[in-house]
Parts: structure tokens; sequence; C-alpha cells
């Protein structure tokens, strides 16, 4: 087999394959005209969501407020900042990301852990089978984001935020990661948190500077918080050594037990431990005691009422608050304790114990105690206090009427009814961008629809045509594969059939392209590499290498 260095592409050598090629033009305009035509149309201005990571709302203004957020607060200052929205009990990417894109309570048939015991089929649920929800709900081009929270990787990240302006072009709601702030937080502490929030505000900045005038719904959530510890402590040893021949299954927070009968007595044993807090069971179907070194707390549940009473201490400041005895509703809880160092543990604790794969003994341990894992060395988030369970939400754009934005709200409502978008179906355009390309050495044409892509190249005494579909696709990359027929004397010669593999790596509005043309009959391939730059105005300039310099527009 045969390999040439990059040549240009080029055109037909006789008046039959001038034809060939005029025809050629004509079909793909007919075929795709009218998706070219209204590609843009009818879309509203699309979403940009940002997921800031485990990080809690005081952590997040703090900085904010201090002005070492510049960038953000620039956007979002004539915006909505709410400061107390709550994220469900027990505070994970893996329980509430699902219910966010759901729009699901914590009561809802989706995961509350890692791992979890259903009582009803006996089956163990392993973390593998969580991941598989969890992953299902990202979106396939986010999904190497996973990578971007290894510690080190804020710039990767970075990187990949600064071309969201291309997929906003391809769908009405775009989502991005910044998971790092998860694993800076877990492994290193507060401070690296905010590190990386100002590494974040540095490439919006950026960001914005490249989406000039665009109309853009621009929302920036956490979706929890994380807190601190002094101390960490194995809690399901804890649990487990406490139940002991009546354990079934045991995975924070959640204790399960053969004999259920045996929970209260199970629950006080182990409340009594220093590695728990909170030892909450169900003592009939109405009511949920929580039982601490203390006394204990009852959380009486009828309809959609809650009504909190204590036996000791109140050990949630419920009463200084007017709550105690109150039968209140979920957001009548909310509005009442969102600032308070117990948001809503009542609705917290009830809808987590409503869930059928709830254990039969609820486990808690709150700051400054922490859970053992292998990675929390510094922060978790774990139990049900503020900086576990407030976040932040900033939202600002042609879409979002500020007034209309409750100042607190579950977080796992804010698709469903505060946004009212549906991320699970977001709207694609037709098509992709249009490239018309002129040089010294002929044309290029690429024209997309129905998310696959025609490219024809002409030059002086060759021709390819390729269709091609995309393979994979993420933030910083796009691989796509293809078929064809040239006419190239590189590639055997005469009419040949060929295949494409072209990988297209992105840097706001720069694009590096490498494309392998192989041809079918005998193996001989031929390798071109560009270098692309798209100005807002459609204008594109573009270097392929070695020496050939190509000016185009884009629509």
């Amino acid at each position: 087999m045969k390999t040439n260095r990059p040549t240009s592409v080029a055109a037909p050598s006789n008046g039959k394959t001038v034809s060939f090629a005029v025809l050629t033009v004509a079909c793909i305009f007919i075929f795709f005209g009218s998706a070219t035509a209204g590609a843009e149309s009818g879309l509203h201005a699309p979403y940009l969501i940002i997921h800031v990571d485990a990080v809690p709302s005081r952590l997040f203004f703090e900085e904010y407020d201090a002005g070492h957020l510049p960038n953000i607060k620039a956007v979002f200052d004539d915006g909505k900042l709410v400061r107390y929205a709550v994220s469900p009990f027990f505070a994970g990417t893996e329980m509430l990301y699902p219910r966010l894109k759901t729009g699901a309570g914590p009561d809802q048939p989706l995961p509350i852990t890692w791992e979890m015991y259903d009582r009803n089929s006996g089956r163990h649920i392993s973390r593998i089978e969580t991941q598989v929800i969890l992953f299902s709900h990202l979106p396939t081009y986010s999904l190497t984001q996973i990578i971007h929270g290894i510690p080190g990787m804020d710039y990767l990240s970075g990187w990949a935020l600064l071309n969201t302006p291309r997929l906003l072009d391809e769908y009405d709601i775009v989502e991005f990661f910044w998971f790092i702030t998860d694993s800076y937080g877990h492994v290193f502490g507060e401070e690296a948190q905010r590190e990386s929030l100002l590494i974040l505000d540095e490439f919006l900045g950026i960001l914005m500077k490249q989406l000039g005038s665009k109309p853009v719904n621009l929302v920036i959530y956490a979706d929890h918080g994380m807190s601190m510890f002094e101390r960490t402590y194995d809690a399901e040893s804890a649990m487990a050594e406490t139940a002991g021949d009546n354990e079934q299954f045991v995975y924070y927070p959640n204790l399960y037990l053969k004999d259920r009968t045996l929970a209260a007595t199970t629950a006080e044993q182990l409340a009594n431990r220093d590695e728990i807090d909170f030892a909450f069971y169900r003592a009939d179907e109405f009511l949920i005691i929580g039982i601490h070194k203390e006394g204990q707390v009852m959380f009486r549940s009828e309809g959609n009422l809650i009504t909190y009473s204590c036996e000791g201490p109140d050990p949630f400041g419920y009463a200084d608050l007017g709550c105690l005895g109150r039968p209140l509703s979920d957001q009548d809880w909310l509005e009442m304790t969102c600032t308070s160092r117990y948001p809503a543990v009542p609705v917290q604790i009830v809808r987590y114990m409503d869930n059928a794969l709830s254990g039969d003994i609820v486990a808690v341990l709150n700051p400054p105690k922490g859970l053992r894992t292998t990675v929390g060395f510094c922060g978790c988030h774990t139990g049900f206090v503020d900086t576990d369970c407030v976040v932040g939400v900033l939202m600002k754009g042609p879409d979002i009427d500020p007034s209309q934005i409750p100042d607190t709200f579950w977080l796992y409502e804010m698709y469903s009814q505060v946004l009212k978008i549906d991320p699970q179906n977001p709207t694609k355009a037709d098509r992709a961008k249009n490239f018309f390309m002129v040089s010294d050495g002929g044309i290029d044409l690429q024209l997309s629809a129905f998310r696959n892509n025609t490219a024809l190249s002409i030059g002086p005494q060759e021709w390819t045509f390729i269709g091609e579909t995309t393979i994979a696709r993420s933030f910083i990359t796009q691989v796509r594969a293809g078929l064809g027929l040239a006419s190239d004397k590189s590639l055997a010669g005469g009419l040949t059939p060929v295949a494409s593999l072209r990988l297209d790596i992105y840097f706001g509005p720069l694009t590096y392209d490498h494309r392998n043309t192989i041809a079918l009959t005998d193996g001989c391939r031929k390798s071109t590499s560009t270098l692309r730059f798209e100005a807002k105005n459609g204008v594109v300039l573009e270097w392929e290498y070695p020496n050939r310099i190509k000016l185009g527009v884009s629509w």
C-alpha cells in the first residue's frame, strides 16, 4: 500500500467527469435545499446550562459577592440569583441528576444512592447498574467530560466550554459539566474548589466574547453541595455491626433488615454510636421516628402535609422558626427553613423513605463528621445540613423572566417546573454548518442535513465526492466516517470507490481537520490536514498543509 503526503483536492480531467461533477452539485442542492434554507427557523434562543458539581451556595456566593467571579457577575447581576435552591437528600449526582432531567422527586423509582437493595425482588442493585442509569441521562456529547473531573483537568474543561457555541448551533439545550469542583473538594478541600471556580469564571469571560450578541439563555447551577469534615467515620461498619445477623444489606445511608420488626431497637442502638448522628425508621404508615443521642424527632405525614415534633431538645431549631407542631406542605417547609442550617429535614427524610428502595433504617452523619471513602480526604456530601443540600442557581436570557422565578425551589424541579424545558428531548437543528471554499487548487463544498455531511472537492486534475456521518462527538472532537467516489491519480487513478475517516478537533473558532481517504480497490491512502478559522460573520480562512490557503464562507 502506498501513502502520499497531503495534496490539494482536485478536478475532473475530461468533459464527462465535469458533467458528472456538475450533476452531482445540482443533485446536492436539490436534496439539501429545504434543510439549508430553514435550518435555524423555529428555534427559540438556545439554553446553555452549566452544571457546577458539588459547590454549596455559601461558598459560591462568598466568591461572587466578594467580586472574585467578575465575568459571572457581569452576566448575571441583572438576571435571577437563586441563593437557596435545595437539593434532595441523599445529595449525590447519582441520585439527583436523573431526577433533574425527569422532574421526579426522591420518592419516585430512580436511584437513591450508588447501591441499593430491592425488597420486592430480593436483588442487590449494583453500582454499575446505577452508573448506567446516570450515564443514560447524560447527553452523549458530554460523556467524555467524566475525564475532565480528574484533578488537574480544569483547563481541559475550559477548552471544552469554549466549544459550546458550536453545539448551540445544533441543539436548543446544551448541558455542560464542570465536574472538577467535586473531585477537588473531596481530595483537596474547599480552597481548591474556590480556585476551580476562578478558572471557570475566566473561561466564561472568553466564552461570552465568542457569543457576542448571539441570544442565549444561560443557567449556572450546582447539583448539590459539599461539607468539609474534621474526622471520618466508618458508618457502614457500625450499621452492619449493630444489625448483626439481622443485616440483609447495608450501603450508607440505608440499612436493610431481615426482620423489619426490629427496626426500632436497632435504630436506638445505632444512634448511640459515635459514627451516627440520627437513625430514622418507620413506626407506622404515617410516622417516621428519628433517634439521636439526646432524644428523638417525629415526622408525621398525612396527605401532602408533614408535622414535626420532638422529645428532648429540638436539634433543628424549628421551634424558633415557627414550624414545631404545624402541618406544613413541602413548599411551606422549604420556604420557612431554606436559610437555616437544616433545610426542610422532615421533607428530605419523609420523601426519601417513601421510596420503595430506601432502607428499613436510614442513618445520617453530619459535618464536622465525614463518611470514610477511598477519595473523601477533605469533603463529602452525606448529610442534610445546608452545605450538603443548599445550592445556588443563576439564570439570565431572553426566555427567562426573573419575576417568574421563585427565590427558593427544589432543585429536581428546576427544568420541569421553573424553566419549563425538556432537556431529555432537545430540539436539534436540521443540519450543521455548510461550507464553500475556494483556492488556487479548486473548490470545496460541504453541505449538511439530517446530521450527515456531503463533501465535494474539485481541483484541476481530480475530484472527490464523499457522504459521511458522525460516529462520535464531544465538546472537543468529532469523528466522521464516509463512503464515496474519487477520480484521483494519487488514489489508483480513474473512477475509484473510497472510504474516509475524518477527525475534527475544536478550539473555539479554530478547527483542526485531519482526513484519511482510502481507495477500496487497492488500499492506497491519501491524508490531508487543515487548520480552519471561522469568523462570526461566516467568513472562513483555511490553511491546508503544507502550503495552500483557502477562503470561503459558512452558513
